[in-house]
């Protein structure tokens, strides 16, 4: 059981939300029924740091959670999802100047839906295009529009096999999954090299937006970090990115930070400030959906 915040270290904590027999992944597809219903299970544990607001899943077990090339979490079916993306791509690739050229990494690529992307985007600006993701369903080092990915994590020893060192960094949808994202970030910059200057972009979902907008069902299991604007840059500062922007993205529902490699980086502990209790949200929550269902049963039969 995880009670000390994993981003800044504070015992100050309060249990959000407990939930018990909660599936571990949620992304993967089962071939039969039987097997869906064999998948296994885990306890939801989250608790949220008073001090920076940062939550997480201090019973999350990081050994039950598999990712391989069953799991799949493709939203690109969305025409309004397929317009963040390509909003995303172009941020990234326009933060550089018009005439530097572009070598990119992406930690946590999935199939290279975005790695594409930031290739088009890029044109006849790209040197190099890299993902890692141990979810990858292709051969090693054939990604889209000639990207390369390789069926791995990145980490400090993988971050050998890149043939030039990238001046770009994204990962999206990466660093909620991971239960001590200081360690993450830490070894992102270490891979980087002493000398790095590249810009890094994180895009990951937001804490606040989900209490705010009582949207219940984003606590579950593989999502075990789950990070405000504030616990964000401190978790990036305190790994040496010197952090230029977080903001909202996707209606808000995402934040969107970009940064630096740096050195000599000082992390400015965020302010204490008063977060609103998720158990009353909760329970505002179910009692509404229950009143709701109970005057729909009334009308007649209904479906989930």
């Amino acid at each position: 059981m995880t009670e000390t915040c994993p981003v800044c270290g504070s015992m100050n904590a309060r249990q959000i939300v407990r939930r018990d027999h909660v599936p571990v992944v949620m992304h993967r597809l089962y071939p039969t029924r039987v097997g869906a219903r064999a998948a296994p299970s885990g306890t939801l544990d989250f608790r949220r740091c008073d001090d920076c607001g940062f939550g997480w899943n201090g019973a999350f077990d990081a050994s039950l959670v598999v990712y391989d090339d069953a799991y799949e979490n493709d939203q690109t079916h969305s025409p309004t999802f397929l317009v963040h993306i390509q909003e995303r791509a172009e941020d990234i690739v326009g933060s550089l100047p018009a005439d530097e050229m572009v070598d990119y990494l992406e930690p946590g690529c999935g199939q290279g839906t975005f790695i594409g992307k930031v290739v088009q985007v890029a044109g006849e600006r790209l040197l190099s295009a890299t993902g890692f993701d141990p979810a990858w369903r292709g051969s090693d080092t054939r990604g889209p529009y000639g990207s390369c990915i390789y069926k791995a994590y990145f980490d400090e020893a993988t971050a050998g096999w890149l043939q030039q060192k990238p001046n770009l960094v994204a990962s999206r949808h990466t660093i909620e999954h991971i239960a001590d994202p200081l360690s993450f970030f830490r070894s992102l910059r270490i891979a980087l090299g002493p000398g790095s200057r590249a810009r890094v972009f994180i895009e990951t979902p937001c804490l606040d937006w989900i209490i705010k907008n009582e949207a219940i069902q984003d606590f579950f299991y593989e999502h075990c970090s789950l990070f405000t604007v504030d616990s964000l840059r401190y978790a990036l500062e305190a790994s040496g990115f010197l952090v230029r922007r977080v903001s909202h993205v996707f209606g808000g529902q995402y934040l969107w930070a970009e940064g630096s490699a740096a050195t000599d980086v000082v992390a400015a502990r965020p302010a204490q400030a008063p977060r609103p209790n998720f158990a009353d949200v909760e329970r505002q929550f179910t009692t509404r959906w229950r009143r709701a269902v109970q005057a729909a049963a009334a009308e007649g039969p209904g479906a989930i």
